[in-house]
C-alpha cells in the first residue's frame, strides 16, 4: 500500500512543481531560447508520463533504503542527497554545453529540482512512518 501512495503522492508533487517551474517561474527565461530548440507538437502526455517513471524510481529506492532514511528528517535527507546527486550533474552539463539556454533556465531547474525532491522525501518519510504496508529493509 505505501508504495502505491508513495508513487502516486511523488508523480503529484513533481508534474505540479514542474507546471510552476516550466510554465510560471521560467516563462520570460524560455522566451530568450531559440524556437527550433523545443520540439514542436510534443504530446502534452509525455511529461506526465515522465514524472510518473520518476515517481516509480524514487519510490521503489526509498522502499529499499528506508530504514537508514526513517521519518521526517530521514526523507529530508533522501530528498536531498537524491536531488544532488539527479540535479547538479544534469544541470551543470545543461549550463556548460547548451548555448542555446540562458544561465538561468537549468540554475532554476537545478535549485528547483532540489527542493522537489526534498518535498519528495519529506512525503515519503511521512507514509512510511503513517501508512501500513510490509516492513522494509
Amino acid at each position: 500500500m505505501r508504495l502505491l501512495v508513495g508513487v502516486v503522492v511523488v508523480a503529484i508533487i513533481q508534474n505540479v512543481g514542474d507546471w510552476l517551474m516550466n510554465a510560471f517561474i521560467l516563462k520570460g527565461p524560455y522566451e530568450h531560447v531559440p524556437s527550433n530548440f523545443f520540439y514542436e507538437g510534443v504530446h502534452p502526455l509525455k511529461p506526465i508520463i515522465a514524472d510518473i517513471l520518476l515517481a516509480l524510481f524514487l519510490v521503489f529506492l526509498y522502499d529499499r533504503v528506508a530504514s537508514a532514511f526513517s521519518g521526517i528528517t530521514g526523507g529530508l535527507t533522501y530528498g536531498f542527497l537524491t536531488g544532488l546527486l539527479v540535479h547538479v550533474p544534469t544541470n551543470l552539463l545543461v549550463l556548460y554545453y547548451v548555448s542555446a539556454f540562458p544561465p538561468t533556465i537549468p540554475w532554476t531547474w537545478m535549485i528547483g529540482g532540489i527542493i522537489l525532491f526534498l518535498i519528495n522525501g519529506l512525503a515519503l518519510g511521512l507514509i512510511w512512518q503513517y501508512v501500513k504496508g510490509k516492513p522494509t529493509g
